[in-house]
């Protein structure tokens, strides 16, 4: 798995796509239900949405774990979340 060097919950990744890309956002939590609804709706498989929403479901819960792995492989830290999103900014705030 990789990952950066924090354990952030959906809403706080919302919140720094949102100072990075100046853009008023907030984060809405859907129930699964709705979720595997609207995964059928794009075409997908029947299986294929519990087989996802397991994992979502416990990301929602509580942030995943973070790992050392973009250091070991890249020779230099991981970028922060923050960084990411800054450095994106530009792609969510043409949406």
């Amino acid at each position: 798995m990789l990952t950066g060097p924090q354990s952030l919950t959906q809403p706080d990744k919302v919140s720094l796509i949102g100072k990075a890309s100046g853009l008023d956002l907030t984060f809405a939590e859907v129930t699964p239900e709705q979720v595997r609804l609207a995964m059928l709706g794009q075409g997908l498989q029947e299986e294929i949405p519990d087989r996802l929403l397991g994992s979502l479901a416990d990301y929602a819960r509580q942030p995943g774990p973070t790992t050392g792995t973009v250091g070991e492989l890249l020779g230099r830290p991981a970028l922060t979340f923050a960084d990411w999103a800054a450095e994106n900014a530009a792609a969510f705030a043409s949406r």
